[in-house]
């Protein structure tokens, strides 16, 4: 086999892993659900109420997200609409509360020329590296939009938190920073309740 089909086949066999059908319950846009079976590949939720019925394609403008249920624990994805973006993107539900907290992973791959030195001398060909990674975006029950906080954080967080002096003081400190956003709504929904109902 060519090294390029190497590594599309393995691009393709990592998507197949992080696109299993699992029990999940798909979430109506009129806040109705139904359980059943999904996936989500691409951006899109495939779903279908038995395992006999055929599996059917879902996106924003019909149901806002998917929670996956089983073996004890539960994990929702919602559809959420960002900045520069035409269409909403679904990201997991990390947080609920005042400030929302999602996380928006990316699975793929990363293909670019590679050299191997073997019998024959040096040669060049295509090389693949799984990639993953991670943002963190937020948003408050009463916006439209989700941003995220790592672009200009040093800017945006004490503007965004001004209504939570002591959070901000611990920015400030270096105690919270752009490496532990996950802790920083955290402490918005624990401790800052009082400045949000003001």
């Amino acid at each position: 086999m060519k090294p390029i089909a190497i590594v599309i086949s393995a691009f393709l066999l990592m998507q197949g892993v992080f696109a299993q059908e699992r029990e999940a319950k798909i979430l109506f846009l009129d806040s109705t659900s139904i359980k059943g079976y999904g996936e989500i590949k691409k951006d899109k939720i495939y779903f279908r109420v038995d395992q006999k019925s055929e599996s059917t394609e879902w996106d924003s403008e019909m149901v806002s997200g998917i929670v996956f249920e089983g073996y004890g624990f539960s994990e929702e994805y919602e559809y959420v609409s960002i900045k520069n973006k035409k269409k909403p993107v679904l990201m997991e539900v990390i947080e609920r509360g005042n400030l929302n907290l999602y996380k928006d992973n990316f699975y793929g791959m990363k293909v670019g020329i590679g050299f191997t030195v073997g019998s024959n001398g040096v040669s060049a060909g295509p090389v693949g590296k799984y990639d993953y990674s991670e943002s963190y975006y937020v948003k408050r029950v009463n916006e439209d939009v989700a941003i995220n906080l790592a672009d200009r954080f040093k800017k945006m967080a004490p503007e965004y938190f001004s209504d939570c002096p002591t959070l901000i003081e611990k920015i400030k400190n270096k105690e919270l920073d752009v490496d532990t956003i996950p802790d920083i709504v955290f402490y918005y929904n624990d401790y800052c309740n009082d400045y949000f109902e003001k």
